[in-house]
């Protein structure tokens, strides 16, 4: 079912080119999203195509609906709202996960499908974004966004890399566990 031979190819072609018949060829060449209905979807919003495109992890904002049973560690496909598919994906959260949450990463991408731009742009116009380049501007923060010795210490805390590891917690260290832990 739906395997088809290079002679079968060559002549849909014939067919399309000589007499402009195209059903020949519309039943032999399939769209690559017939191959992935196989795999769980999660569809996303049009405003995270584009950054997803560029190799960006998918974020749980990013996300409008998504089937059930996934799980981590899942192979998923990413798709937007018309069907398109966008990237091959590896799970980060379980379908439980997304329904409770409102923040986090959904997927990490594995490989992009879609070819970059076919959406717009729609990354960096946010409220954090704009005061991050008016920063960048006046010089608080270095000239890629790094924090600088102006940079002041709520922002420094505010913002972090999601691929690096957690933040350490900045608690002080209860004497009773200190002093029970040897090192010996």
């Amino acid at each position: 079912e739906g395997m088809v031979t290079m002679h079968d190819v060559i002549d849909a072609t014939y067919a399309y080119m000589h007499n402009k018949d195209e059903s020949y060829l519309r039943r032999v060449v399939k769209p690559l999203e017939a191959l992935l209905v196989s795999h769980k979807r999660i569809i996303i919003k049009d405003s995270a195509v584009n950054a997803v495109c560029y190799g960006a992890k998918l974020l749980l904002p990013g996300v409008l609906r998504y089937e059930d049973g996934i799980e981590i560690n899942e192979q998923i496909v990413i798709t937007t709202t018309k069907g398109e598919a966008v990237a091959l994906g590896i799970a980060l959260m379980t379908t439980a996960t997304m329904a409770t949450c409102d923040h986090g990463v959904a997927a990490k991408i594995k490989r992009v499908v879609m070819e970059r731009d076919t959406y717009p742009r729609k990354w960096g116009f946010g409220p954090v974004a704009s005061k991050k380049k008016l920063m960048i501007k006046e010089g608080i923060l270095g000239k890629f966004g790094k924090p600088t010795e102006q940079t002041p210490k709520n922002w420094r805390d505010m913002l972090y890399d999601v691929s690096a590891a957690p933040p350490a917690l900045k608690r002080p260290l209860d004497e009773s566990i200190a002093s029970s832990t040897t090192l010996d």
